[in-house]
Order: structure tokens, then sequence, then C-alpha cells
């Protein structure tokens, strides 16, 4: 019987590991994507403060060390 439903968003290993090598580049995964995999531990989000006008200081998504460890495994799947 097939489930129903709406699939997770990492539903495979893989897929955290594709979304992971793209932090810190220019094609970034939405936010809702980087806020799940804050929600995970692989991602941390560090501000960094706007030089010119007002405003929120801009958050900068960076790999925590689970995510580093991760995408280094992950490199050696096939």
């Amino acid at each position: 019987m097939a489930k129903l439903g709406r699939k997770e968003t990492f539903a495979t290993s893989k897929a955290i590991a594709k979304a992971l090598k793209t932090v810190g580049t220019s094609d970034q995964p939405s936010t809702f994507l980087l806020k799940k995999l804050e929600d995970k531990g692989f991602v941390e989000f560090k501000p960094v403060k706007v030089t010119e006008g007002r405003g929120r200081p801009k958050l900068v998504a960076q790999l925590t060390g689970k995510g580093r460890g991760f995408v280094a495994l992950s490199s050696r799947w096939k």
C-alpha cells in the first residue's frame, strides 16, 4: 500500500548531501530548506553586520562540524 501525503523534504541522505554542498555557493537552497538543515544540526546561521544603512543584520548559513563531516562522508558514496 502506497503512503499518501507529502514526501519528507530530505527523504534520502543523498538529498541532504546535495543541499549541504550548495551552502556557501551562489546557488544556495531556499531559506525553508536551510531552516530544515538547521533543525537537523547540519547548518548554523551567523549574523553579519550590514555596513550601510539601518536594519537587521544579514544571516549567513554556514556548515557545522556535523555538516562538514556529512559532506565529506557523502563524497565517497556511489
